[in-house]
């Protein structure tokens, strides 16, 4: 990988280690451009110096300065044989040089005051710009120099053109906040890309045409859908705003530079946004059915049920009197459990929405609630600072759990049935027999309130996070305090692990979801997008994505990274 400085000085870095491997002795000012020739042998830089240098990408040594521009050249491109490079500059022209002797071979005068950006398109035979005039888009003819077409649409300064890999499309950002994609051959505007809240300053093909990367003056990188026009995720961490944006070549990874004086390597896959579901209302908790093709959320005094690939709403449950907490679904997905501030849990059959049973008892909001892995039993937990068991066909009370000094935030069964764990604001978290109600260990170690607990799915180990920011994880059987991960700045209200055991998912107040690898105890990434507090993770059944629910209410879809996705080290 390339990057250019300020200062006049280009980088080589091996994108595996992250190693500096050369650095190109200078431009005698800033570096606007830099270029790989397609078999990555040369390096062509453009500065505000005036010039243009070609550069033996092996050796770091000069092969070539161009001059001719009368003002800073603000881009350089190879055509893809790589016999040619084009170049823009502030003086209003284009011109075409040889890449091999470094003769120049043609100047493009328009009429703008200024070039400011361009690109060839896959077969070299045209040649894109984006001009400081209207129109500020043009195509010319890359061999004779005659202008083939103008494009008209866009509102402000053209920063970034891209040719699709297909040469059919070309995708623009620019001032006005958009990146848009045009047909290539007529100039008719095919899609706006809307989302950024600054300038689009850069803009990138994915190898197969599929994905389009944008960077925004709003500090932002951007993944969409480049036949939907889609958003597909959000890549926050840079404090500058984003200059420039690539694919690597196997379109797995993104390379990124700011004026925060860093460049970034994304992993594609392992920090995507796959979806986003959007709320009027917070988004407490959510829960996915066992066949992995329904996700059900709470919504205000409701609960929503939606189609987990296509995000299509398919049922809205009403009949609380007020705020729902918690949803579950049974074993076999026919039926769902919702509870609510109203101190009631209800029981609500999927295939026809309608309501089945009440369970009236506490006395206080009702927080959580989990079935039994049989189907027969339903678990709550509430303010009232009691857990209890109901029997679902019934709906009586079985057994309340009483121990806890302070509200029970958290209740869930072991994967064999055979035991519950609960967490409380009494900063502690307490084991029980599920048939007999007998209490039989209670964890301490935390500061403060337990607001999330979860077995592993072999049932030996339990997690809980607490308001003091850490995780823990605690042997079932001897209570023993095994690991304890710190990292998150807030509290940590949800845990979860993957359906393997061999992750373990944790959401907090200060909006990141963040993975961590169960036997190393170490954090494999963090996910950023939420902008409020991440209340509910949850994994699909199948392990591969990681939903989360929060209170700036959304609902976002991720890939669930393992280690070897993140071995790279593909994070912000």
């Amino acid at each position: 990988m390339a990057a250019a400085d300020d200062d006049g000085y280009v980088k080589l870095w091996d994108t595996a280690t992250g190693k500096e491997l050369a650095v190109l002795s200078r431009h005698d000012a800033g570096i606007l451009s830099v270029a790989w020739s397609h078999d990555g042998l040369r390096l062509a830089t453009a500065g505000s110096d005036k010039k243009v240098k070609l550069w033996d990408a092996a050796t770091g040594q000069t092969l070539s300065t161009l001059t001719g521009h009368t003002q800073r050249v603000n881009a350089a491109a190879f055509s893809p044989d790589g016999k040619k490079l084009a170049t823009g500059s502030d003086d209003g022209t284009m011109r075409l040089w040889d890449a091999s002797t470094g003769t120049e071979l043609m100047t493009i005068q328009s009429e703008a005051k200024w070039v400011r950006c361009l690109a060839f398109s896959p077969d070299g035979r045209r040649l894109a710009a984006g001009l400081a005039s209207t129109p500020s888009i043009k195509l010319w003819d890359a061999t004779t120099g005659q202008e083939l077409l103008a494009f008209n649409g866009l509102m402000g300064l053209v920063w970034t053109v891209a040719f699709s890999p297909d040469g059919t499309r070309l995708a623009t950002g620019s001032n006005d906040h958009t990146a848009k994609l045009w047909d290539a051959n007529t100039g008719q505007e095919l899609a706006s890309f809307n989302g950024h809240i600054g300038a689009v300053r850069a803009v990138a093909w994915s190898p197969d045409g599929k994905r389009l990367v944008t960077g925004g003056a709003d500090r932002t990188v951007k993944l969409w859908d480049a036949d939907t026009s889609q958003e597909l995720a959000t890549l926050k961490g840079h404090f500058g705003e984003v200059f420039s944006v690539a694919f690597s070549p196997d379109g797995k990874n993104i390379a990124t530079c700011s004026d925060d004086f860093t460049v970034k390597l994304w992993d594609v896959n392992a920090t995507m946004e796959l979806t986003a579901l959007k709320f009027s209302r917070s988004v407490h908790s959510l829960a996915f059915s066992p066949d992995g093709r329904k996700l059900a959320t709470d919504s205000g005094d409701m609960a929503r049920v939606w189609d987990a690939i296509t995000g299509q709403e398919l049922a809205t449950l009403r009949g609380h009197s007020g705020g729902v907490q918690s949803v579950a679904f049974s074993s076999d997905g026919k039926r769902l459990a919702t509870v609510s501030v109203d101190h009631t849990a209800k029981l609500w059959d999927l295939s026809s929405g309608q309501q089945l049973t009440t369970f009236t008892g506490h006395s206080d909001r009702v927080i959580s609630a989990m079935f039994s892995p049989d189907g027969q039993r339903l678990l709550t937990a509430s303010s009232d600072k009691t857990a209890k068991l109901w029997d679902v066909v019934s709906g009586q009370e079985i057994i309340t759990l009483k121990g806890h000094t302070e509200i029970v935030y958290a209740a869930v069964f072991s994967p064999d049935g055979n035991s519950l764990a609960t967490g409380s604001y009494d900063h502690t978290a307490k084991l029980w027999d599920a048939v007999t109600g007998r209490e039989f260990a209670t964890l301490r170690g935390h500061l403060k309130p337990i607001l999330s607990v979860a077995f592993s799915p072999d049932g030996k180990m339990l997690a809980t996070g607490s308001a003091d920011g850490t995780v823990k994880l605690w042997q079932v059987n001897t209570g023993q305090e095994l690991a304890t991960f710190t990292g998150h700045a807030g509290h940590v209200n949800a845990v979860a692990f993957s359906p393997d055991g061999t992750r373990l998912a944790t959401g907090s107040s200060e909006g990141v979801v963040r993975l961590w690898n169960v036997a190393t105890r170490q954090e494999l990434i963090g996910l950023k997008g939420h902008i409020d507090a991440v209340s509910s993770v949850v994994f699909t059944p199948d392990g591969q994505t990681l939903v989360s629910g929060s209170l700036d209410n959304n609902v976002r879809f991720w890939r669930a990274a393992t280690e070897s996705d993140v071995a790279a080290r593909g994070r912000e």
